[in-house]
Parts: structure tokens; sequence; C-alpha cells
């Protein structure tokens, strides 16, 4: 289960930092949470160090928190 919680919390860390990233940049700490979540993928729940991705994702996020939101979806509704 705190596994599963990990994969989220990396995707929301990740959606975060897009948010606030121009498009066509390569982020450096987007790539970051890629690697993250497929370290998660692989390892077993035993070798997991909760904490230590915890505080890795807060660092990334901490980097992006006064940052203005540069993208957002738009469904079709707004465009009407």
């Amino acid at each position: 289960m705190e596994k599963d919680v990990l994969i989220e919390e990396v995707s929301a860390t990740a959606a975060f930092i897009a948010y606030r990233t121009p498009l066509n940049t390569k982020s450096e700490d987007l790539i970051e949470c890629s690697e993250i979540r497929e370290n998660l993928l692989i390892t077993s729940p035993q070798y997991i160090d909760k904490q230590n991705i915890l505080n890795r994702l807060k660092f990334l996020k901490e980097k992006y928190l006064k940052l203005p939101i540069l993208s957002y979806y738009l469904d079709d509704s707004e465009n009407a």
C-alpha cells in the first residue's frame, strides 16, 4: 500500500513541477521524478526508503513553490 502512495506522490510532484515549467523545456527535476518512479516500480516494498523518497520529493517541489503556473488544462467547455 505505501508503495502505491509513494508512486502517487511522485506523480503529484511531477505535475506540480510541470505546471510551472515552460513547455518544451527539458527539466532535470522532471527527469528525476521519472527516475524515482521507475525505481519504485522495480523495487520490492521492503527495500523502499519511504522517508528518503518523501524528503527528495519535498526538496524538488520546494524549488517551484513560488513560481507561477505556466500551463494548465482547458476542457472543451472553457473554449466555447
